[in-house]
């Protein structure tokens, strides 16, 4: 074992110990918070983005607006979550269960951050940019070689392939959305400041237009009639 090995086992039992002391449920009910939040935010950012925007403080940018509801859904949904995991662990406390608690919550919580790293290093290994390094840890390293062999199984999936398909519509949906309304307000500032201009216009010449009305014109004498030479007959 080398010392990224090293570094990666310590990373993860560090995290285990943390889900040792929040226990088994109250890290559950983080995760669920969380996966719970981003589908929820995902799904009503723009509705609790205008209604801040309406009540609270006018923000005046429509990417501001659903970023700001983005986080508030998934600031509220997890923080809900947390609650709940902390109240019924301590449930579970009092019942006598808490050993067994806090021993899964240790398992769990070392296998999620394996997971959670497993997925970061597989990313991390397809970016050309990381090209050596990733020769490097698949040489030196035998945990970054399991971690991206398991990322790379679980992302085969047809279920995380669904998911993921679904994940990258629903944003491409946003920024078009966005995009579209983005263009909308532009054009109707365009045709606002048009408006304007021809208002201004307007008004200026009413302004001449009583001044004109004033102003006599001169008095032109129609032309002599030219006296005929001819005599009648």
């Amino acid at each position: 074992m080398n010392y990224i090995d090293l570094a990666l086992l310590v990373v993860v039992v560090a995290f285990g110990i943390r889900g040792f002391y929040h226990g088994f449920v109250s890290e559950v009910a983080g995760i669920l918070g969380i996966v719970l939040g981003v589908y929820l935010a995902s799904r009503y950012s723009v509705a609790v983005g205008h209604l801040f925007s309406q009540h609270l403080y006018d923000l005046k940018n429509e990417t501001m607006m659903n970023l700001v509801g983005f986080l508030l859904v998934l600031a509220s949904i997890w923080v809900f979550f947390l609650a709940f995991g902390v109240l019924l662990g301590k449930v579970l406390v009092f019942s006598g269960l808490g050993i067994i608690d806090k021993a899964l919550g240790f398992i769990f919580s070392c296998l999620k951050t394996f997971l959670v790293l497993s997925f970061i290093l597989y990313a991390l290994s397809k970016m050309e940019v990381m090209k050596d390094a990733n020769a490097y840890l698949q040489e030196k390293s035998a945990f970054f070689s399991t971690m991206k062999s398991v990322a790379s199984k679980i992302m085969r999936l047809d279920g995380v392939k669904h998911v993921e398909k679904n994940f990258k519509d629903n944003l491409e949906e946003m920024s078009d959305e966005v995009k579209n309304k983005e263009s909308f307000n532009k054009n109707k500032q365009s045709f606002d400041k048009a408006m304007d201009k021809g208002v201004e216009t307007l008004k200026e010449k009413a302004k001449d237009l009583p001044k004109n009305m004033l102003d006599p014109k001169p008095h032109q004498t129609p032309p002599n009639p030219t006296p005929s030479n001819k005599e009648p007959l």
